[in-house]
Protein backbone atom coordinates (compact mmCIF):
# COMPACT_ATOMS: atom_id res chain seq x y z
CA UNK A 1 0.00 0.00 0.00
CA UNK A 2 3.01 2.24 0.57
CA UNK A 3 4.17 1.95 -3.36
CA UNK A 4 0.81 2.95 -4.18
CA UNK A 5 0.38 5.86 -1.74
CA UNK A 6 3.81 7.18 -3.42
CA UNK A 7 2.50 6.37 -7.14
CA UNK A 8 -1.17 8.16 -6.52
CA UNK A 9 0.34 11.26 -4.17
CA UNK A 10 -2.01 9.58 -1.23
CA UNK A 11 -1.83 10.10 2.59
CA UNK A 12 -0.58 7.65 4.21
CA UNK A 13 -3.00 6.42 7.08
CA UNK A 14 -1.90 2.62 6.27
CA UNK A 15 1.29 2.32 7.93
CA UNK A 16 2.35 2.71 11.78
CA UNK A 17 4.92 4.94 11.03
CA UNK A 18 4.74 8.93 12.34
CA UNK A 19 5.71 11.03 9.85
CA UNK A 20 6.97 13.62 12.52
CA UNK A 21 10.14 13.61 14.50
CA UNK A 22 10.77 11.58 17.86
CA UNK A 23 11.51 13.24 20.76
CA UNK A 24 15.19 14.89 21.19
CA UNK A 25 16.63 13.27 24.20
CA UNK A 26 15.87 9.80 22.68
CA UNK A 27 17.62 10.66 19.56
CA UNK A 28 20.32 11.90 21.41
CA UNK A 29 20.74 8.55 23.21
CA UNK A 30 21.18 6.64 20.07
CA UNK A 31 23.62 9.15 18.91
CA UNK A 32 25.34 9.11 22.25
CA UNK A 33 25.10 5.20 21.90
CA UNK A 34 27.01 5.37 19.07
CA UNK A 35 29.95 7.73 19.93
CA UNK A 36 30.07 5.16 22.97
CA UNK A 37 30.87 2.23 20.55
CA UNK A 38 27.41 0.65 21.82
CA UNK A 39 27.17 -0.22 17.73
CA UNK A 40 27.50 -4.25 17.99
CA UNK A 41 24.89 -6.56 16.70
CA UNK A 42 22.08 -6.67 19.77
CA UNK A 43 20.95 -10.04 21.18
CA UNK A 44 17.76 -11.28 19.92
CA UNK A 45 16.31 -10.46 23.09
CA UNK A 46 17.50 -7.39 24.06
CA UNK A 47 20.58 -5.60 25.38
CA UNK A 48 20.29 -6.05 29.56
CA UNK A 49 20.02 -2.40 30.19
CA UNK A 50 16.54 -2.61 27.77
CA UNK A 51 15.47 -5.79 29.32
CA UNK A 52 15.68 -4.12 32.57
CA UNK A 53 14.19 -0.63 31.42
CA UNK A 54 10.83 -2.82 30.25
CA UNK A 55 10.73 -4.43 33.80
CA UNK A 56 10.91 -1.55 35.29
CA UNK A 57 8.38 0.58 33.67
CA UNK A 58 5.82 -3.03 33.23
CA UNK A 59 6.34 -3.04 37.28
CA UNK A 60 5.50 0.73 37.24
CA UNK A 61 2.70 0.81 34.65
CA UNK A 62 0.97 -2.76 36.17
CA UNK A 63 2.14 -3.47 39.66
CA UNK A 64 3.27 -6.86 38.10
CA UNK A 65 7.00 -8.16 38.58
CA UNK A 66 8.55 -9.52 36.23
CA UNK A 67 12.60 -10.85 35.42
CA UNK A 68 14.35 -8.84 33.10
CA UNK A 69 16.70 -11.57 31.86
CA UNK A 70 13.81 -14.38 31.24
CA UNK A 71 10.60 -12.87 30.91
CA UNK A 72 11.29 -9.22 30.02
CA UNK A 73 12.15 -10.42 26.33
CA UNK A 74 8.70 -11.56 25.93
CA UNK A 75 7.58 -8.07 25.70
CA UNK A 76 9.95 -7.07 22.91
CA UNK A 77 8.39 -8.22 19.30
CA UNK A 78 11.66 -7.75 17.91
CA UNK A 79 15.14 -6.40 18.24
CA UNK A 80 16.77 -3.56 16.65
CA UNK A 81 20.35 -2.27 16.34
CA UNK A 82 21.98 -1.72 19.71
CA UNK A 83 21.67 2.51 19.42
CA UNK A 84 17.97 2.05 19.36
CA UNK A 85 18.34 -0.44 21.92
CA UNK A 86 19.86 2.30 24.23
CA UNK A 87 17.44 5.10 23.10
CA UNK A 88 14.38 2.92 23.90
CA UNK A 89 15.80 2.48 27.92
CA UNK A 90 16.31 5.88 27.66
CA UNK A 91 12.20 6.51 26.48
CA UNK A 92 11.71 4.12 28.93
CA UNK A 93 13.24 6.00 31.73
CA UNK A 94 11.94 9.29 31.13
CA UNK A 95 9.76 11.33 33.68
CA UNK A 96 6.30 10.39 33.87
CA UNK A 97 5.26 14.06 32.73
CA UNK A 98 6.72 12.58 29.35
CA UNK A 99 4.27 9.92 29.30
CA UNK A 100 1.52 12.22 30.47
CA UNK A 101 2.16 14.15 27.47
CA UNK A 102 2.65 11.52 24.92
CA UNK A 103 -0.73 10.15 26.01
CA UNK A 104 -2.38 13.32 25.44
CA UNK A 105 -1.23 13.52 22.32
CA UNK A 106 -1.86 10.72 21.01
CA UNK A 107 -5.53 10.83 22.22
CA UNK A 108 -5.90 14.17 20.56
CA UNK A 109 -5.19 12.54 17.13
CA UNK A 110 -6.95 9.27 17.45
CA UNK A 111 -10.10 11.97 18.54
CA UNK A 112 -9.65 13.66 15.14
CA UNK A 113 -9.22 10.24 13.45
CA UNK A 114 -12.00 8.34 14.85
CA UNK A 115 -14.73 11.17 15.12
CA UNK A 116 -14.14 12.28 11.22
CA UNK A 117 -13.85 8.78 10.35
CA UNK A 118 -17.33 8.26 12.05
CA UNK A 119 -18.42 11.77 10.21
CA UNK A 120 -17.37 9.83 6.77
CA UNK A 121 -20.02 7.10 7.40
CA UNK A 122 -17.52 4.01 8.75
CA UNK A 123 -18.77 1.78 11.69
CA UNK A 124 -15.32 2.95 14.29
CA UNK A 125 -14.47 0.02 16.39
CA UNK A 126 -13.05 1.01 19.74
CA UNK A 127 -9.07 0.65 20.25
CA UNK A 128 -7.19 1.17 23.10
CA UNK A 129 -3.33 0.05 23.49
CA UNK A 130 -1.98 0.74 19.93
CA UNK A 131 -2.28 3.53 17.58
CA UNK A 132 -4.64 2.21 14.89
CA UNK A 133 -8.14 2.48 14.08
CA UNK A 134 -10.28 -0.88 12.95
CA UNK A 135 -13.66 0.50 10.85
CA UNK A 136 -16.29 -1.67 8.87
CA UNK A 137 -15.88 -0.54 5.34
CA UNK A 138 -18.70 -2.59 3.90
CA UNK A 139 -21.42 1.09 4.16
CA UNK A 140 -19.11 2.16 0.98
CA UNK A 141 -20.36 -1.09 -1.02
CA UNK A 142 -17.27 -3.02 -2.43
CA UNK A 143 -16.69 -6.33 -2.23
CA UNK A 144 -13.81 -6.68 0.16
CA UNK A 145 -11.21 -5.02 2.04
CA UNK A 146 -8.59 -5.27 -0.58
CA UNK A 147 -11.04 -3.43 -2.96
CA UNK A 148 -11.71 -1.05 -0.78
CA UNK A 149 -8.44 -0.21 -0.08
CA UNK A 150 -7.45 -0.14 -3.53
CA UNK A 151 -10.31 2.46 -4.21
CA UNK A 152 -9.57 4.23 -1.75
CA UNK A 153 -6.25 5.13 -2.49
CA UNK A 154 -6.39 5.57 -6.14
CA UNK A 155 -9.52 7.41 -5.86
CA UNK A 156 -9.75 9.28 -2.70
CA UNK A 157 -6.28 9.58 -1.98
CA UNK A 158 -6.29 7.87 1.30
CA UNK A 159 -4.09 4.95 2.31
CA UNK A 160 -5.81 2.00 4.96
CA UNK A 161 -4.23 -1.43 5.17
CA UNK A 162 -6.70 -4.78 4.31
CA UNK A 163 -7.37 -6.45 7.66
CA UNK A 164 -7.41 -10.06 6.17
CA UNK A 165 -3.93 -10.08 5.09
CA UNK A 166 -3.52 -10.38 9.03
CA UNK A 167 -6.01 -13.30 9.50
CA UNK A 168 -5.79 -17.25 8.76
CA UNK A 169 -9.07 -17.53 7.27
CA UNK A 170 -8.76 -13.86 4.97
CA UNK A 171 -12.50 -14.38 5.03
CA UNK A 172 -13.23 -13.54 8.34
CA UNK A 173 -11.04 -9.90 7.80
CA UNK A 174 -12.95 -8.71 4.53
CA UNK A 175 -15.08 -6.27 6.18
CA UNK A 176 -12.58 -4.11 7.36
CA UNK A 177 -9.66 -1.92 7.39
CA UNK A 178 -7.10 -0.45 9.43
CA UNK A 179 -6.23 3.44 9.92
CA UNK A 180 -3.33 4.39 11.93
CA UNK A 181 -3.27 7.93 14.09
CA UNK A 182 0.37 8.46 14.72
CA UNK A 183 0.45 11.00 12.07
CA UNK A 184 0.64 14.94 12.54
CA UNK A 185 -3.19 16.40 13.19
CA UNK A 186 -2.70 18.26 9.73
CA UNK A 187 -2.30 15.30 8.19
CA UNK A 188 -5.45 13.09 9.94
CA UNK A 189 -7.29 16.54 9.62
CA UNK A 190 -6.71 16.61 5.65
CA UNK A 191 -7.07 12.84 4.82
CA UNK A 192 -9.49 12.84 6.78
CA UNK A 193 -11.46 15.76 4.51
CA UNK A 194 -10.44 13.92 1.26
CA UNK A 195 -12.65 11.50 2.59
CA UNK A 196 -15.47 14.04 3.20
CA UNK A 197 -15.03 15.32 -0.30
CA UNK A 198 -14.51 11.85 -3.01
CA UNK A 199 -15.57 8.85 -0.51
CA UNK A 200 -19.31 7.92 -1.95
CA UNK A 201 -22.17 5.20 -0.25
Amino acid sequence: MSLLAIKHGAINLGQGFPNFDGPEFVKEAAIQAIRDGKNQYARGYGIPDLNIAVAERFKKDTGLVVDPEKEAHAFLTFSTSQPMQWAATVALRAPDSYYVELKRDYMAKRAILVEGLKAVGFKVFPSSGTYFVVVDHTPFGLENDVAFCEYLVKEVGVVAIPTSVFYLNPEEGKNLVRFTFCKDEETLRAAVERMKEKLRK
